[in-house]
């Protein structure tokens, strides 16, 4: 005759989940660490951070250099099509 399976309590199956050696439990600590640190950043980062406004003189001011300096290489001709 079949023995049957006893379902055992959550509290044993997630004490012998965590059966680590203090090795393991201290590189599993300063992984879990190191993640809840890049998901801070990430959520900083993406959503909670002011957006950076961009200085609108400056820009107009590096477009046109931009702007002249590709008038200068043009060859001769592009500019009357």
């Amino acid at each position: 005759m079949a023995r049957r399976y006893r379902p055992r309590n959550w509290k044993e199956e997630l004490k012998d989940l965590f059966a680590m050696h203090k090795g393991e439990r201290s590189a599993f600590t300063v992984l879990m660490g190191l993640c809840l640190i890049g998901a801070a950043w990430v959520t900083w980062e993406q959503w909670i951070r002011p957006p950076r406004l961009a200085d609108q003189e400056s820009i107009k001011v590096i477009w046109q250099s931009m702007q002249e300096s590709n008038a200068r290489h043009e060859p001769p001709g592009k500019a009357n099509e």
